[in-house]
């Protein structure tokens, strides 16, 4: 008997290969299973699909010289939640007077923290994201947007914000 199932509700077979794909509804994932080991593992899409949007531009942040902290709010329908298990990261790069910590970010939910080092006069922060949702219903959804904030030297060493990502 398969464990770890929590109301599967569908399955596709891969011709090509001998993996079967189930969809894993209150689990919100979608697992894989090898025929050959019957090992099972969570899908994961490692092949970057274009973003297809504009940036969403944020307001223009004053930060203090030194160490700041930029706190993101991921914002979906109510229907919504991530899933902790599809790989979703946050890639941050900056240009000009910031700095930032750390560059990637493995999300686990919907709130994340840019630590950054302001270092000159003004900059340019961006987060190119790439989550994974699932909704209530069971449908999973890849999103990848890209965020860019501007930075320019002033006293604020804290700041956060809601970013909506839900489709209009």
């Amino acid at each position: 008997m398969v464990t770890g199932f929590d109301e599967p509700s569908g399955a596709s077979v891969d011709q090509f290969s001998d993996v079967l794909y189930i969809a894993d509804t209150n689990n919100s994932v979608v697992k894989c299973v090898n025929r050959s080991d019957n090992s099972i593992t969570p899908l994961t899409l490692t092949k970057a699909l274009p973003t297809n949007k504009r940036p969403i531009k944020l307001t223009k942040l004053s930060a203090a010289p030194g160490s700041n902290k930029l706190c993101i709010q991921l914002e979906f329908s109510k229907e919504q939640h991530i899933n902790s298990e599809a790989g979703s990261s946050a890639t941050v790069g900056a240009q000009g007077g910031v700095k930032v910590v750390e560059t990637d970010i493995k999300l686990g939910q919907l709130d994340f923290a840019i630590q950054f080092e302001m270092i000159g006069h003004h900059g340019r922060i961006t987060i190119k994201l790439k989550v994974f949702t699932c909704s209530d219903e069971g449908a999973c959804f890849m999103t990848r947007r890209n965020i860019i904030v501007q930075v320019s030297a002033g006293d604020a060493a804290e700041h956060c914000v809601s970013v909506s990502l839900s489709e209009a």
